[in-house]
């Protein structure tokens, strides 16, 4: 009887010598690049032989691996041809304001500490908001001295953008500061820290910047809508070749149980 047959061929072997080069800077000696023949030839034996006795049944962990391979092959594809630069324009126009610089702020703040001042915090910010609107308003200096101190934030930023702003205060703080006018105190408005008087100085909108000055981005993000487009068509096709079935019987026991426990909650 014919054995089954295990070739390792020239492609092979220079590939197990390139991932070596690779790890340890230098090529295999060749009695290094025999243990990595005999390491390669060892795996496909008992590679063959778990498949022969059925191991790779119902194990999971197999099963989710043999998955994610599918779908990364099926990825691949669609990265195998480079973008022309229509398509890439294209992309970039269909998703301008992702690529849009945000707004630019540059602002001071009255700061009140809720640890510091429990439920008489917001009327503190309201007095002091009082203090500092009457006759006309006060400028932003106007509010030094008053409030709180905190040494992880500053009286006053220059030329922050949106997302600086919301890595120090919180992302509600900056939205909601990045909407005020500018010129005057308003608040109070609410931060991680507590609440705070604001006085936006100026405001620069952010422009749309050109292709060019954004391209590797738009490149990565287009060749990731690329991966999955493909990896949902390749599913899509190969769904057609089955018929699936469901048991709705057990999907309507667990919606019913579902809308049981929802009552009696």
């Amino acid at each position: 009887q014919t054995r089954p047959r295990i070739e390792i061929t020239a492609a092979e072997i220079e590939h197990l010598r390139t991932l070596w080069q690779r790890t340890w800077q230098r090529p295999p000696t060749p009695e290094e690049l025999r243990g990595l023949i005999d390491t390669r030839v060892r795996e496909e034996i008992l590679y063959r032989e778990a498949l022969a006795m059925g191991l790779d049944k119902e194990d999971t962990v197999v099963r989710r691996r043999l998955v994610q391979k599918l779908e990364f092959l099926s990825e691949d594809v669609a990265t195998m041809v480079e973008p022309n630069e229509e398509n890439l324009e294209r992309y970039f126009l269909d998703h301008a304001e992702h690529y849009r610089e945000p707004v630019r702020l540059s602002f001071a703040h009255v700061y009140f500490s809720a640890d510091r001042h429990g439920q008489q915090t917001g009327a503190l910010a309201k007095r002091a908001l009082q203090l500092l609107t009457a006759n006309g308003g006060a400028p932003a200096e106007g509010g030094r001295g008053l409030g709180d101190h905190l040494f992880a934030i500053e009286y006053d930023y220059v030329d922050q953008g949106v997302p600086e702003v919301a890595r120090t205060f919180g992302k509600d703080f900056a939205d909601e500061i990045a909407q005020l006018p500018t010129s005057r105190w308003q608040g109070p408005v609410l931060s991680g820290f507590g609440l705070h008087l604001v006085y936006i100085n100026d405001r620069v909108h952010g422009r749309m910047p050109a292709l060019s000055d954004v391209r590797d981005a738009v490149l990565r993000d287009y060749e990731q809508a690329r991966r999955e487009e493909a990896s949902q068509g390749f599913y899509a096709r190969l769904k057609q070749r089955y018929e699936i079935i469901v048991d709705q019987m057990v999907l309507s026991g667990a919606a019913r149980a579902e809308s049981l426990a929802e009552a009696t909650r």
